[in-house]
């Protein structure tokens, strides 16, 4: 997995971020705009092993004490694209049938001393997603079922709550994961 390289995307609610992973293994991610240039808002060291990626920074607890935490995902990669907590195919069928089914990712966050011991239990952050072959879809963003649609690789999901409507676009990126937003070099 060649991570080094700046990569930058644009989120679906318009938001551009960027990734820049050293040689050095040192990274960077924050947000682009274009008033201030790049704003860097997580700094650290990464490491690969087996698929996954980990990233290390330092950081405060609630209360203000120095810690360290690290993020464990498993990113999609190829020579120009990166996507950071991409969906994939939960279906037994895979995406043979498609997008419709079940899709999700798991990020892994460890609390750690300065040391490097655990001072509490990893928590999984899960991201779903359950496309139905009805146009309707259910996600971990929105406790109110909505509605989807396909237009060549891109899923556009759309949903109201108490007057709100919130759209979100993914990527469907090599026929195998869903992003948003899709990283590029």
């Amino acid at each position: 997995m060649d991570l080094v390289g700046t990569w930058t995307g644009i989120k679906s609610n318009g938001t551009t971020e960027r990734y820049v992973f050293g040689a050095d293994a040192t990274f960077d991610v924050g947000t682009v705009n274009s008033a201030d240039g790049f704003s860097s808002q997580l700094q650290g060291t990464f490491s690969v092993a087996d698929q996954l990626l980990t990233l290390d920074m330092k950081s405060t607890d609630g209360v203000g004490n120095p810690i360290r935490l690290q993020i464990t995902s498993e990113p999609y990669v190829n020579s120009t694209v990166l996507c950071d907590q991409p969906l994939r195919s939960d279906n037994e069928g895979g995406v043979a049938n498609g997008i419709v089914g079940s899709w999700g990712s798991t990020a892994t966050t460890q609390q750690l001393d300065l040391s490097g011991t655990p001072t509490e239990a990893p928590l999984d952050n899960v991201a779903w997603l359950n496309l139905s072959a009805d146009g309707t879809f259910e996600s971990d963003d929105n406790a109110t079922p909505g509605t989807y649609t396909v237009d060549q690789d891109t899923v556009t999901t759309t949903f109201s709550s108490n007057g709100v409507s919130a759209v979100r676009s993914y990527t469907f990126v090599d026929g195998t994961v869903l992003c948003d937003p899709v990283f590029r070099k």
